[in-house]
């Protein structure tokens, strides 16, 4: 691989685009990426994506109370439904 279309795939990650997303710009496999990626961590840093206390205590309370859907919170959250249901958990025992 060229040194430009790593360089590409760099500024792409950096920019926040999903590893399916430069899949599909760039025309590489997506598990060819992921080799790419694991092999040049110091170039492709890992991104966590971690909720802030106020917004999980939001979606978890709407719908400990009944007033959103698990689906709804999840969609609107922008997370899975296990995450929203764990969120509920660590509300009402005490976590969140």
């Amino acid at each position: 691989m060229s040194e430009e279309t790593l360089g590409l795939i760099e500024s792409m990650w950096s920019d926040g685009l999903l590893l399916k997303e430069i899949s599909q710009r760039t025309g590489l496999s997506y598990g060819y990426l992921s080799y790419i990626m694991s092999t040049n961590r110091e170039r492709f840093q890992y991104r966590r994506r971690r909720s802030d206390r106020k917004r999980r205590t939001k979606y978890a309370r709407l719908v400990y109370r009944g007033k959103m859907s698990v689906s709804e919170a999840a969609l609107e959250a922008g997370v899975h439904k296990n995450t929203i249901w764990r969120w509920v958990r660590e509300l009402r025992y005490g976590k969140a």
